[in-house]
């Protein structure tokens, strides 16, 4: 499937995620509108990034101050490389646009002659590396130069999602493809599930173990990277976004779902105290930092029960 359909599919994710109306019956949860696409934990802090070019950072995952980029791109790509954040937006001036900043609230920024959705990133040590729409994967060794890997075996399916583990990077998209690079992004091989309409949605790894989520609730782990199968989540929601943190997986989706394992195999339900849709979930500081739809942000601590949070919108 290319942009286009993910695009019709994902309308409450992508279009009304910047609407300000909440949903009928609901308490509200967080803070501003802001359509929260990707979190991740950057040194000391969780940083998320948003569908209208909003920046927003966090200690705790519970109180969030946001910081307005420009252009106001939607933005779905971060990465930290120990010294620097670096967050690819996509789409409203026809360029990509690079975001570089220390802190997470300055941010400087600089075009690409490119034009493509990059829905993920990550720092190997020595290589940025994104992955996105038309099989497209994107490298840098200094966040200035940027070039397009060999195309693997996925073609133009969407990437959607990438985790480093032991120097290898997996990544996962739409017609179940799984791919692997040992070579920092520079060429990739992999396979497609028997069942190619499964949207895989996130992956991660705690080095023993590989999770995989995506549409209808599915989950499908692996533990030597070859072998798959699919386990019962519980629910049919679809599943946007997984972590590990602490002794656990935590999977996050639609509808406020957020369930969670200890082994990768056997799934449990968490009340997460709002129905908004939640797309991202990042590990740091000891607890999982959840972020989506309508300025959802939820913070959970291992043993704990959710906490909503709340944005202070005040520089937006």
């Amino acid at each position: 499937m290319n942009l286009v359909w993910r695009v019709f599919l994902f309308v409450p994710l992508f279009l009304l995620l910047l609407s300000c109306s909440g949903q009928e019956g609901e308490e509200r949860v967080g803070g501003p509108s802001l359509g929260l696409l990707r979190v991740i934990f950057a040194g000391d802090r969780f940083v998320a990034g948003e569908a209208g070019g909003a920046m927003l950072v966090s200690a705790d995952g519970k109180a969030w101050s946001a910081v307005q980029t420009s252009p106001r791109q939607p933005v779905s790509a971060l990465a930290w490389d120990d010294t620097r954040l670096l967050a690819l937006g996509y789409g409203l001036v026809g360029r990509d646009v690079v975001l570089e900043s220390t802190d997470g609230r300055a941010w400087r920024q600089r075009f690409l002659d490119r034009y493509e959705e990059f829905t993920d990133m990550v720092w190997t040590g020595s290589r940025f590396v994104a992955v996105g729409e038309q099989g497209a994967v994107l490298l840098s060794d200094n966040a200035i130069d940027w070039w397009l890997a060999t195309p693997g075996p996925a073609g133009d399916a969407f990437l959607t999602d990438l985790d480093l583990q032991n120097g290898r990077l997996l990544a996962v998209g739409w017609g179940g493809w799984i791919l692997n690079s040992d070579d920092d992004g520079e060429s990739w091989s992999g396979q497609q599930l028997a069942d190619q309409s499964v949207l895989l949605e996130g992956v991660v790894s705690n080095g023993s173990r590989t999770v995989a989520v995506g549409f209808d609730g599915v989950i499908f782990v692996s533990d030597d990277g070859a072998n798959w199968r699919e386990v019962n989540s519980g629910t049919r929601q679809h599943l946007l976004g997984v972590a590990w943190g602490g002794d656990r997986f935590v999977a996050v989706g639609f509808e406020g779902t957020i369930i969670e394992s200890t082994d990768g195999l056997n799934w449990s339900p968490l009340a997460s105290g709002t129905r908004r849709i939640l797309t991202s979930v990042a590990w740091g500081n000891g607890r999982f930092a959840v972020v989506g739809r309508q300025g959802a942000v939820i913070a959970y601590a291992v043993g704990g029960v959710p906490v909503q949070g709340r944005i202070d919108a005040g520089n937006l």
